[in-house]
């Protein structure tokens, strides 16, 4: 989810740059394949994209 998804969902502002959120990115078609390709189950830590 993108980070300002979460931003508006929680009303928490994280200051970080629109350019900077890969799954925004994602979102546009900038940078990855897609984002419903990229989706995956998080498992553990490890598994946690930033």
């Amino acid at each position: 989810m993108p980070v300002v998804q979460v931003e508006a969902l929680t009303g928490i502002s994280f200051g970080l740059p629109k350019d900077a959120d890969p799954m925004a990115r994602a979102a546009a078609g900038k940078g990855l394949e897609s984002q419903r390709s990229y989706l995956r189950r998080i498992r553990s830590a490890a598994d946690i994209m930033l």
